[in-house]
Order: structure tokens, then sequence, then C-alpha cells
């Protein structure tokens, strides 16, 4: 397979730190941000505080309503349906849309804020708050409290309460937080430089890979179904390589061959990181490939040759980890038909 022209990755926070930016040094929301090494920002709408909010919250502070282009997006899983939802570091709190009302459950918790300023200066009003219970691609359940506003259906913005609330860090395109002494990790893809989304690709769960063998393994991949994209192994797996493989994914999964180079069985821990998937777009252009080494048109190749039932010289020593006959006659006839003598 050729490829050309990669985008370079772009990371989570640096899409962050590009997007936003604090103005206010006495937001509590944006040091508590600070405190935990992330940069958070006040946005463009405006949030304001009705008297059952925290004291200590004195400022009127700033948050975006509407989802523009470029913000961090992932997919989750809710009512078995896949839905995605955004990360929103101008938002103070989480916010949805109304449709997301049949997808969680109404608390009887007061708002904290009344209405919002959405783009143009018009009120939307808040109808109240509502948890939702989502599940991550590493099948991992979290749940999230957000603002339902009407004005707004489909969206959902995580804000940068419930990344204060659970202590998160934003790392490599990922959210992560402690759970009972368990790592949740939240993948989210952004947009490069040229609008082309990258994203980083770990392990789903636990496997175990036969001795010598090659397995294909899932992987977890932040893309909409039926994205096709490549995957570019960028860490090192030990005994395990990894090759260069172009895919489509499916409920933001996707299969990549991995081989056991050792002489044992090995295992990969879930949720390891094993490279970065790059889509198929504009700024990369797959090449068609002829299918000459298909194993029908192969052997139709070798039968070209002429002569090459001499056994090797050396064919006793020869190994290939195979005890497929097919496969060992496949591998030997040309070495067989191409011998260079010895002079």
């Amino acid at each position: 397979m050729l490829v050309k022209q990669e985008p370079a990755p772009v990371t989570l926070e640096q899409a962050l730190d590009k997007a936003t930016s604090i103005d206010d040094p006495n937001d509590n929301v944006a040091q508590g941000l600070m405190n935990i090494g992330q940069a958070s920002a006040t946005g463009e709408g405006q949030l304001v505080e009705t008297s059952a909010a925290p004291t200590s919250i004195s400022v009127t502070t700033a948050a975006r309503v509407a989802a523009g282009d470029g913000l961090p997006t992932a997919t989750m899983e809710v009512d078995g349906e896949q839905w995605p939802i955004k990360l929103d570091s101008g938002a103070r709190y989480s916010v949805a849309g109304t449709d997301w009302r049949l997808r969680g459950e109404r608390l009887q918790e007061a708002a904290p804020v009344d209405f919002v300023e959405g783009i143009g200066g018009f009120g939307l009003d808040v109808i109240g708050v509502w948890s939702f219970q989502m599940r991550n691609v590493f099948g991992q359940i979290m749940e999230i409290w957000a603002c339902i506003i009407d004005g707004c259906t489909e969206e959902f913005l995580v804000g940068v309460d419930f990344l204060v609330k659970r202590r998160a860090s934003l790392r490599s395109n990922e959210v992560r937080y402690v759970v009972h002494s368990r790592w949740v990790i939240i993948p989210f893809r952004t947009e490069g430089g040229d609008c082309a989304k990258v994203a980083s690709v770990r392990l789903v769960k636990k496997v175990h890979l036969g001795r010598s063998a090659v397995t294909p393994v899932e992987v977890m991949v932040a893309a909409p179904d039926g994205e096709e994209g490549i995957f570019l192994p960028t860490q090192s797996s030990g005994a395990v390589l990894l090759a260069v493989t172009e895919t489509v994914t499916r409920g933001g999964k996707a299969l990549v061959p991995a081989i056991n180079v050792h002489g044992g069985s090995v295992k990969l821990p879930a949720k390891k990181e094993l490279g970065t998937w790059v889509p198929v777009g504009k700024d990369v252009e797959v090449l068609a490939m002829n299918g000459k080494l298909k194993p029908g048109k192969l052997r139709s190749w070798l039968k070209t040759l002429g002569d090459v039932e001499m056994p090797l010289e050396n064919e006793e020593d020869v190994h290939i980890e195979s005890d497929d006959e097919e496969t060992y006659s496949t591998t030997l006839t040309p070495g067989a038909y191409f011998t260079v003598p010895a002079f």
C-alpha cells in the first residue's frame, strides 16, 4: 500500500489553547483548571447566574452555547446508540439540546443559571438539569449532568464543570480521570491545520497473541462510522509488530493485524496506545493496489517460472513458522528459481 502527504497530528491541548485564553484572573473555575495543569477560558456567550449559584462565583462568566466547527468530538453510547459529544473549554457548565431529554433523567436540582446568551445575543432559557449515563468505547460507564437549553436540539457540550469535578487531565487528544483507582479515558478527535481529523488509537480490550501468529485485534478509533483511514503505528509493543493498515471504522472501532514474532504467547493490555489514525481525504491519497500478491495470482505466476521442483541445497534448514503445505511450497518455489550460483 502506498500513501503520500500525511497530515501532522494536532493534540487536544493545542486545539484548546489555540481556541481559548483566560481573560479574568478572578474566575475560580478557570483557575481550577489551571491548578490541574490545563488551559481553559471564558468564551463568547454569557451565563447569567441565579441565586442558587455558588457565592464564590461572583463574576459573570462567558460560555459558548452553539458548537462551532473544530471542537474536539467523542462518540459515546447512550441507550444502545452512538451519539457525538463535544468538549467546550469555554463553557462553564455542560449543556445539551432538547432532544437529549429522552436519553437521560431529570434531576430535582436547581439549574446553576436561568438562561444563556447565545450567538447573536439571543437569550436561551434553561429548562432544567438532566443526568446522562454514557458508555465509552472501552465499555466504561460515566455520568454527566447537563443543563437542557431551549433553542438547541442536538448539541451536547461538555463544560469545565465536568473536568474540574473529576480533576480530569487533557492529554494526547484524550480526557482522563480516575475512578476507584482505575483510569477512565474519553478519546476525542480533533482537526489538523487543514481540517484533517486525527486521533489516537488504543487497544479496546486485553488480547493474547499466539506463538508466531498474525492476529487481527480490535482497536479504538475516535472517528465516525464508515470513515476510511490509515492506522499508523507509533508506539513500541515489544515482540508484537504492527503494520500500516488501511481500514474502516465501525462503532468507533477498527481491526488491524498484530504479528507476534516471539517464541511464546504474548499479552497486550487493554487501553494500550498503539498509534495514530489518519482519515483518508484530499490530503492523503491511497493509490490503487494491483492485487498481484493474491494467492491465486501468485500461484499462476509461479507456474510460469518453469521447472522449480528441484529442492534447495539447505532446504531442511529453512523454517517459515508454518505447517501449511501450500504456504511452505509457495515460499520455497521462488527461492529455488532465483538461487544465485556460488563462484
